[in-house]
Formats: C-alpha cells, structure tokens, sequence
C-alpha cells in the first residue's frame, strides 16, 4: 500500500521537489520496461484510488521542469506550435513584444540587429503582398 498521505510534502522546496521528479525519471529510464510496466501499473493504480491530488507546481515551475527534460527537437517543435497559438490571442503590443524579446535575448548584438532587419523586412514584404 502507497502511504503517500503520512509524507511531508509542503516542507519540499520547488527545487528540492523537481530534483527528486528528476531522479524519479532517471531510475524510469534505467528500469527493464518489463519491470516498469509492472511497478508504474500498481503504482498508479492505488494512486488512482484516492482522490484527485492538488498539483505539485505552479505552472510557470512545471512549464520550466518539462522543459528541462525537452530534447532541442522538442523545444522547437512545441515553441512553433505555442507560437502558431499564442498569435490567435490578443496578447497586444506588451505581450508581443515580450515573446519577440525572450526570443532574441541572448544573440550576440550585430546578429540581433541583421535579425530584427530581415524580419522587417519580411513583415514589410508580406503587409505589401
């Protein structure tokens, strides 16, 4: 029986609580699937049994925690279909240029500026066209 209930979960810290997620799905990965399957099944089987469970994160921190466990492939797969989303909001000229920010943060200076000119260029392009 899973005695989740007698632990002390509102003393973990938000690291303290993604370093363990962190091991937890390392040990995941060393398992023998066969094993895996076996363990994770009962597992989550009297986990279900309860009720639902508050969730362990705010959802900027388990935003960031998925994203660290992303591939760049992965990164860049979801980033384009956020982006494809987030434009059908009105997110308004703050919100927009915020994401146009954190995009460019971090490119070296002269590679920012040949960047924001070719995508002016562009949006020019497709405002005329």
């Amino acid at each position: 029986m899973i005695d989740v209930e007698s632990r002390e979960f509102e003393e973990w810290t938000d690291a303290a609580r993604l370093n363990r997620v962190a091991e937890l799905v390392e040990a995941i990965r060393a398992c023998h699937p066969e094993d895996l399957e076996q363990v994770l099944s009962v597992y989550l089987e009297e986990l279900r049994a309860d009720g639902p469970r508050p969730a362990l994160m705010d959802l900027q921190s388990d935003a960031d925690f998925w994203a660290s466990l992303a591939s760049f492939d992965q990164l860049r797969a979801f980033y384009i279909a956020c982006g494809v989303r987030l434009v059908q909001y009105p997110l308004g000229r703050k919100g927009r240029m915020r994401l146009a920010t954190r995009m460019l943060t971090g490119m070296p200076v002269e590679e920012r500026a040949s960047a924001l000119a070719e995508l002016a260029a562009q949006l020019e392009a497709a405002d005329a066209g």
